[in-house]
């Protein structure tokens, strides 16, 4: 672990804090959970929309999800494209890039 003295250590917090926020007012408060096992399930499900369904402005108002799998979609095509450079018979063998 790295002091808060270290260069950006106090400003590495920050991203937890925000989530924890969002997680605090977009469902433990508005829903009042009143037990523990009542409110088990709450982070799951909570996470489960804030990566698929809710929108963040940070990324263009795409949700979590898109984004990775766009960016990944994009690695594996460019990857696909630099084994089709350097071994064009692969073209011949449409099996093996599936």
């Amino acid at each position: 672990m790295w002091p808060l003295a270290w260069t950006g250590g106090a400003l590495d917090n920050i991203f937890i804090e925000r989530l924890w926020r969002s997680v605090k007012y977009e469902d433990f408060y508005p829903r009042a959970y009143r037990t523990i096992s009542e409110a088990h399930p709450g982070p799951e499900r909570y996470f489960q929309f804030y990566n698929t369904e809710r929108v963040h402005q940070s990324l263009g108002y795409s949700t979590p999800w898109a984004t990775h799998y766009q960016e990944r979609a994009k690695e594996e095509s460019g990857f696909i494209d630099e084994c089709l450079v350097r071994n064009p018979d692969l073209l011949k063998k449409p099996h093996l890039l599936s």
